[in-house]
């Protein structure tokens, strides 16, 4: 049932996903990589609170992960772009700049005392 509802969201108008994506864009005025970075840090720190998890914790950084796993493969699998060398690039890129700040946020936090509060 959950997995008909999401085919039908994405298939059949009830959500335009790849129109929102550009929606987003257009209304931010960032580039596509910059909002790559912000999104990424805004799961990581979303599913920090949801959770009640500190952000030295991995399993929001997961998230983080997922969700670009699932974004690339829908762009992959429903036209975003062609599959060739160009695409595979912009794909390596879009995972780079989805994680790179989240990844570093996580590590400074779990292995140095940088983002510790002196209380």
């Amino acid at each position: 049932m959950i997995f008909a509802a999401l085919h039908r969201m994405f298939h059949d108008g009830y959500f335009d996903y790849y129109g929102f994506k550009h929606w987003i864009l257009d209304a931010s005025g960032f580039a596509h990589s910059t909002l790559h970075i912000y999104l990424g840090l805004l799961i990581q720190l979303t599913f920090c609170v949801l959770l009640g998890k500190r952000i030295s914790h991995p399993v929001p950084l997961y998230f983080v992960y997922v969700g670009e796993l699932i974004n690339e493969i829908h762009d992959a699998l429903y036209g975003a772009h062609d599959i060739d060398k160009a695409y595979a690039m912009g794909f390596v890129g879009d995972w780079i700049h989805s994680i790179v700040v989240p990844t570093t946020f996580f590590l400074l936090a779990r292995y140095t005392k940088i983002l510790v509060r002196d209380v």
